[in-house]
């Protein structure tokens, strides 16, 4: 007969539970007076009064059983071996608390209010349905407004406060902003049909020399990836055509004999081909909020925004590029 083991789940001692956990409050002003080096400094950020945090953290070495911080005079405290143990642990464990509160204030608080959010036409066009569509069933009470705009306008929306949150395929260092990366996607080539790369299974980045193209106007976004990834190559593109209608570029490259660079068509075209690159050209996509900005909401739409894109394909209809 096979023997099966039954495992136990580590728990507190069943004696005296307490006996086994830290007081958060003691935990919270240790943690403050080792990270700032003084107890003057934990009295000004907490607005507690010295004797106050020094006598709770002498019941929590009691309790520990272990001298966490020296006394150094003037120079403030220094943290002990042991202090450094439980340091490591503090930042850690306080986080958690606060992750744990906000948790539970977001599931049983209903979200309301108003958000913004403003996306590329790609986006809104193959991903956001999903996105709203989800979001207002979950959060019935907020209400919502989508922008579409150009990455550069999308920049200038974001840092100006206009919207609360931000999808773009390039962000600005300057901008602070937390990020997300949702989404990696190939570029390719577009030509049409009867253009001389037409047949051609893949396309070497020193073979874009020369060739006309038609490029995105607006300098940021799509157009800065597009740079970024010639100048790597040691390739200048011949801008012939700038334009940042979706519309106008797959016109000029249907009819006009340039070349341009699309992610993907919207719908199957036999008058347009798309070729991979060689390396490849990779854009990322990336949702954003301003760093201050925290409220519950914003951070549900954040996540909705992740997983949207991570779970829903673009619409079957799209042309697969050439193999």
């Amino acid at each position: 007969m096979t023997e099966v083991k039954v495992g136990r789940a580590r728990s507190f001692d069943a004696g005296d539970p307490a006996a086994t956990l830290i007081d958060s409050r003691r935990l919270f002003y240790f943690y403050h007076v080792a990270r700032l080096g003084s107890f003057s400094g934990a009295e000004t950020a907490l607005g507690i009064a010295q004797p106050a945090l020094t006598r709770q953290i002498q019941v929590l070495e009691s309790e520990l059983g272990c001298k966490l911080l020296e006394r150094n005079g003037a120079k403030g405290v220094s943290i002990t071996q042991g202090g450094e143990a439980l340091y490591a642990h503090a930042e850690a464990i306080l986080t958690e608390m606060q992750d744990a509160r906000a948790s539970v204030r977001t599931t049983t608080q209903q979200l309301s209010g108003e958000l913004t959010v403003a996306a590329p036409t790609f986006f809104t066009r193959d991903y956001m349905h999903a996105v709203v569509q989800g979001f207002m069933a979950k959060h019935p009470e907020v209400r919502l407004k989508v922008i579409e705009a150009a990455t550069g306008q999308i920049h200038e929306l974001l840092a100006s406060g206009q919207v609360d949150v931000a999808v773009a395929t390039r962000l600005p260092g300057s901008l602070k902003a937390e990020t997300i990366e949702v989404m990696r996607e190939p570029m390719y080539i577009a030509v049409g049909a009867g253009h001389p790369w037409a047949k051609k299974a893949w396309i070497g980045a020193k073979e874009l020399k020369g060739q006309p193209f038609v490029l995105p106007a607006s300098v940021h976004g799509v157009r800065a990836v597009i740079e970024a990834y010639c100048a790597a190559q040691g390739v200048e593109l011949e801008a012939r055509l700038e334009v940042d209608s979706l519309g106008l570029m797959e016109s000029a490259v249907r009819s006009m004999g340039m070349a341009g660079f699309l992610r993907k068509l919207e719908r199957d075209d036999e008058s347009i081909r798309l070729i991979p690159l060689r390396p490849a050209l990779i854009r990322s996509t990336y949702v954003a909020q301003l760093r201050q900005s925290s409220a519950p909401s914003k951070k549900a739409l954040v996540e909705e925004i992740v997983a949207i894109t991570r779970a829903v394909k673009p619409p079957a209809r799209q042309r697969r590029a050439a193999a």
